[in-house]
């Protein structure tokens, strides 16, 4: 089932759809996001107000949603949400992105802090700059191109690598994870030029 995870309606449908068909949910992925880049103090504001609709109040409705099951169900379940390096890095031209990714990471906290007694856990995977075909509506190849190399560890991240980091988060065994934000960025985060043994490539700001 497809649907549009900005209408709450919508989202309980997809939860619903899942649930008759398999029988029951474990594990929920809220993963849509939209961004259009343009400057916050001219832009457009349908196309803001999308920007948060689908990627922040996605995010909320599918954890509210999947919550609700894993309670009717008695409790258990891990929800893991996928955030961003645009969640601490204030990256030009895309205000409503970066509000929604940091505002998803206290989403997160805030519902694992509640739902500590019903032992459902509530976490994030927050990749850095990933090789996806979205990626191409905001660079061009041959930009993309030009950039990846600087990255610390010289290129994008896969998504193959960010779908293991998910199951990593999302696996029973990993029960003692909660509340928390796991960074696949491929050291990006790490300072640049700042002493020894620093990174010494810097991350091209515009991703």
């Amino acid at each position: 089932m497809i649907a549009d995870v900005s209408d709450a309606g919508a989202v309980d449908r997809l939860v619903a759809t899942a649930v008759e068909a398999f029988g029951r949910l474990d594990v929920a992925v809220p993963n849509a996001a939209f961004s259009v880049r343009e400057p916050f103090h001219t832009a457009d504001l349908d196309a803001f107000r999308r920007t948060v609709d689908v990627t922040m109040w996605g995010t909320f409705h599918v954890v509210r949603s999947a919550v609700n099951q894993f309670l009717r169900q008695g409790g258990g379940g891990a929800v893991v949400a996928v955030s961003s390096t645009h969640a601490y890095r204030p990256v030009p031209n895309a205000m409503a992105y970066n509000m929604s990714k940091a505002a998803i990471e206290q989403v997160c906290r805030t519902a694992a802090t509640e739902l500590v007694a019903e032992r459902i856990r509530v976490n994030c995977v927050r990749p850095g700059w990933v090789d996806t075909p979205g990626e191409r509506t905001h660079h061009s190849d041959e930009k993309i191109a030009e950039l990846s190399p600087l990255l610390p560890w010289g290129r994008m991240a896969r998504a193959e690598e960010v779908a293991r980091a998910v199951m990593f988060m999302a696996d029973p065994r990993n029960d003692y994870i909660n509340g928390t934000e796991l960074l696949v960025d491929g050291g990006a985060k790490l300072p640049v030029d700042g002493g020894l043994g620093a990174v010494k490539k810097s991350p091209p700001d515009s991703v």
